[in-house]
């Protein structure tokens, strides 16, 4: 009796969260509760029937346009996390979704503290009471919540401080290594050698938005066409002129 009203709520949802452009992926992993109700050789029980009662009835109140979400696939995520929904494939996106989060975070505290984030966020929506999906499975609020101190403690172990981000010179990698040729050349480092120099730059600073191999300082300190000095050449000009302001 209960099948075709559960069929019509899963379309009616399924066309709201690809209208509201909802990861196709979580889409389709939010429609499982529903395909497995449908299973002539899937036993349900009644916790099943009440459960999928329950997660319709929140789908139902879902505000798409004013929740206090990054987005509407988080808003989904935040629901579903809610309803303790405990598929291994619902565990397996939200890994993959925190480890997405975290790539292009740089530096050591800031990699603990992306993490701290998102366990506070698992925290704030895991409800007290509220029955699983799966009855024989872990509660996906404490899986996700042990995975996440894993990886903190991970972080904290094994990854180095990087306190400061690396400098970005909009050179490309010959122009800035021959303007730090330049530099070395009047002693402005001392006596340390260029190729010693060359590591250290390369180690600290970025050209055009790109790491700098180790050797490509020394290799590229010298430039090849007229345009590139007069580039240099106007650089160097509107440096002594701004100085000469002062004298």
């Amino acid at each position: 009796m209960q099948e075709p009203l559960f069929a019509a709520a899963c379309n009616k949802h399924r066309s709201e969260m690809e209208r509201q452009q909802v990861d196709p992926e979580l889409i389709a992993i939010a429609a499982i509760p529903f395909e497995r109700f449908h299973l002539a050789d899937y036993k349900l029980f009644w916790g099943d029937f009440t459960w999928l009662k329950s997660y319709v009835s929140k789908l139902d109140m879902i505000d798409w346009e004013h929740n206090d979400c990054g987005s509407k696939t988080e808003a989904l995520m935040s629901l579903m996390i809610g309803r303790e929904f405990n598929d291994d494939r619902f565990y397996v996106y939200c890994k993959r979704y925190v480890e997405t989060r975290m790539k292009p975070v740089k530096g050591k505290r800031n990699r603990i503290m992306e993490l701290v984030a998102c366990e506070r966020l698992v925290l704030h929506d895991t409800q007290v009471g509220v029955p699983s999906f799966d009855h024989h499975g872990n509660r996906i609020s404490s899986r996700l919540i042990k995975w996440i101190k894993d990886e903190i403690d991970l972080v904290e172990t094994h990854e180095r401080e990087s306190p400061f981000e690396k400098l970005a010179f909009q050179f490309y990698q010959y122009t800035l290594a021959f303007f730090f040729k330049l530099l070395h050349e009047q002693k402005v480092f001392g006596d340390i050698s260029f190729r010693e120099l060359s590591k250290q730059v390369a180690s600290t600073c970025t050209a055009m938005g790109a790491d700098i191999p180790p050797d490509a300082m020394f290799k590229k300190a010298y430039l090849k066409k007229e345009i590139d000095f007069k580039r240099m050449e106007a650089l160097l000009l509107a440096m002594l002129e701004y100085l000469r302001r002062f004298i």
